[in-house]
């Protein structure tokens, strides 16, 4: 490096250092080896390291020197940091024909991670510029040359500008050699002529490490995974994320707003939102931590219920109607029976006291409306179990069956009949028409019919009777 007149401008490396040592999460080392601790959940930061700078050649003998080098810089992005303790050491600039220091960063016991090596010092009465130091990401400016009455300047540090110092200098008198500026700079050459004893070259500046840590690893979402188009203020929230001064919410489906920045948010669907993944991550000046596990949210469609249903008819156990919901898309239910007398199952039973014709109404119900839907139920003589009078008087048995057959016996009025055997659903799964005779059994095989409950009905152009069968 060379200038004339030698006029560097200090300020503006005051001015980086900072800016990036105004951040919470910016940590500046300018000196000495120390420790340093990564807590828990934070996996990359950004390293900056600057390497000492070397010393100028100094003049024991009239001439000029060459000034020493810059310290070299280096930047890594390390993105598999685990927690724990980390050496910091900042490479001492060179006071001596040595190199300046290595400025390094690792973890403790572990191999280095980031290193800018120092620069190259001058040897006494060397007009040659030493070299910079090497290695990193921008190598060290390498030391001027002595020339003429002009000493060289040391070199700048990597990544820096006007960090070297000047060299000695004579038109009449000799000049003293500046030393280097932080960080890494190179001492200046010296400048002799004719004066008693040495005239030391300028001294390396010392290196710096810088780390900036990114924010900790997003955690686990909670919230609602399931919600319904047009549902507002519906909140999520991940655990505080260590370092993080803001946080950036995303969601992969459409329709949906955020609101918030912090750890909690809520989210308003709109009446077309779709489903998607719910993600956050940390920021800060550093930069954006590592963004969250997928939290996956079910978006159901705005629809309104349907409301359906069918019954059966009990004869056994008189005007009592099982009723059958196949509503669909239904939270909760009403039913009105049309005498008077209601219920909210699910699927209902009722029992109606006299005959007549009853209309019946079922009434579904979600967050988006309601859907009614009317059937009649008929409820007559046979209905409430008002059978022939003498049909009723038929044995069956064995009742309850194990396996076999049934039997049955009817009074000697009945000449012709027909048997059915109906499951409780209403379904007819035997029919037969028979002739009685004087104290007659009639047999009927149940040997293939599964467990449950069954009716057995006897009918005549009169009337007819049912009972109930019990297979085991």
């Amino acid at each position: 490096m060379f200038s004339l007149p030698h006029i560097k401008q200090y300020l503006v490396i005051f001015s980086i250092v900072f800016s990036l040592c105004s951040y919470s999460q910016s940590f500046t080392f300018n000196s000495s080896t120390t420790t340093f601790n990564i807590p828990a959940g934070v996996t990359k930061a950004t390293v900056q390291a600057w390497g000492g700078g070397g010393k100028g050649g100094s003049r024991t003998s009239n001439g000029t020197a060459g000034g020493g080098g810059g310290g070299a810089y280096t930047i890594l992005n390390l993105t598999s940091l685990t927690s724990g303790i980390y050496e910091i050491t900042v490479g001492k600039g060179s006071t001596s024909t040595a190199a300046g220091g290595t400025s390094i960063f690792k973890k403790t016991g572990g191999p280095d991670l980031v290193t800018a090596k120092g620069g190259k010092s001058v040897g006494n009465n060397n007009s040659n510029g030493a070299n910079g130091g090497a290695g990193g990401s921008t190598i060290g400016g390498n030391g001027g040359n002595g020339w003429w009455k002009f000493s060289g300047d040391g070199g700048d540090a990597g990544n820096t500008t006007n960090t070297g110092g000047n060299g000695g200098y004579k038109f009449i008198f000799s000049a003293i050699a500046k030393s280097g500026s932080a960080p890494g700079g190179g001492g200046g050459g010296a400048y002799k002529k004719n004066e008693s004893g040495t005239i030391a070259g300028g001294n390396g500046a010392d290196g710096r490490v810088i780390v900036c840590l990114f924010p900790a690893d997003a955690g686990k979402i909670t919230g609602s995974s399931s919600v319904c188009q047009g549902q507002n203020t519906v909140s999520y929230s991940v655990p505080a994320i260590s370092g993080a001064t803001s946080y950036t919410w995303a969601y992969s489906g459409s329709g949906a707003t955020i609101s918030g920045t912090s750890n909690t948010l809520s989210i308003n669907f709109s009446s077309s939102a779709t489903s998607g993944n719910l993600t956050v991550y940390g920021e800060n000046e550093c930069g954006s931590g590592t963004t969250s596990a997928n939290y996956v949210i079910t978006v159901s469609e705005n629809t309104t219920p349907t409301s359906n249903c069918s019954y059966t008819v009990n004869p056994i156990n008189n005007g009592e109607v099982t009723f059958t919901n196949t509503s669909t898309n239904a939270t909760s239910y009403f039913w009105d029976f049309g005498d008077s007398n209601t219920s909210t199952a699910k699927n209902p039973t009722h029992t109606y006291s006299t005959t007549g014709t009853y209309f019946v109404k079922l009434t579904s119900t979600n967050s988006f409306g309601t859907n009614e839907k009317t059937i009649s139920v008929i409820v007559d003589n046979n209905t409430l179990g008002i059978d022939d009078e003498i049909l009723s008087t038929f044995l069956l048995y064995p009742n309850p069956v194990s396996s076999g057959a049934i039997k049955m016996n009817l009074p000697n009025e009945i000449e012709e009949f027909k048997i059915t055997i109906s499951s409780i659903l209403g379904q007819e799964l035997y029919g037969s028409k028979e002739k009685n005779r004087y104290n007659t059994i009639h047999s009927v095989d149940v040997s293939n019919y599964k467990s449950g409950i069954y009716f057995i009905t006897v009918s005549t152009e009169h009337g007819k009777a049912t009972k109930k069968l019990i297979i085991n």
